[in-house]
């Protein structure tokens, strides 16, 4: 992903002239960096239509960033699994966290700051203890908190508690959330808040689960 460099921006401060340190530039760029980043070069950019953030248009498919677009087939929620969509579950990048190079979808990984930093699972759940970034160490701001909270965690609208990400149901038949263990109980194969037909993908986890109680 292509950055601004920061040290080559010549910000001086409006009373005295003197030029500004790097640690003030973000208190200045922030506000205006994605609008900056795409005047770089209007037609290599994009600005995502769920999450609004401009990036490469490199970084997108069907008017999603991969972020967003990986979020989406982690809930079950891509209908059209095309071409694209096969190869970019195998798809891999690095961990500034880590430092190891992990699955994109699998592992969630997510920027979190201006810079570009990603992050897998695991270093995202560090990163909310720290509330900072591991690489450039500025502070998280309450959206991004918000953002990898959502990445990370969700609330069954069945039972109200909250669990990891990994313990809910994949489906696209509606927004609600829905854990693995209100869905298995329920008596049919459909949705237990919708009542709409749950991919094969989402009853096969189900089953499985199913079968191991039984066991």
């Amino acid at each position: 992903m292509k950055v601004l460099e920061i040290n080559q921006l010549p910000f001086f401060c409006s009373i005295c002239r003197d030029p500004l340190k790097k640690d003030n530039y973000w208190k200045i760029i922030e506000p205006i960096y994605d609008f900056l980043l795409a005047q770089a070069d209007q037609e290599k950019y994009l600005s995502c239509k769920n999450c609004g953030i401009i990036k490469e248009i490199s970084e997108f498919h069907d008017n999603l960033c991969k972020e967003c677009f990986a979020f989406n087939l982690r809930s079950g929620k891509v209908e059209k699994w095309d071409n694209y969509t096969q190869e970019f579950i195998s798809e891999k990048g690095y961990c500034d966290g880590c430092k190891k190079i992990v699955y994109f979808v699998k592992n969630c990984l997510t920027s979190i700051c201006p810079l570009k930093h990603y992050y897998c699972r695991e270093c995202l759940v560090q990163i909310m203890g720290m509330g900072n970034c591991l690489e450039c160490k500025r502070e998280l701001s309450e959206e991004t908190k918000i953002k990898i909270d959502k990445i990370l965690y969700a609330i069954c609208k069945i039972c109200g508690e909250k669990f990891k990400r990994e313990r809910f149901i994949p489906k696209r038949c509606c927004e609600d959330d829905v854990c693995v263990l209100c869905q298995i109980y329920w008596p049919s194969d459909n949705c237990c808040l919708c009542n709409k037909e749950l991919s094969s993908y989402a009853l096969e986890i189900i089953n499985d689960i199913r079968e191991k109680i039984k066991n």
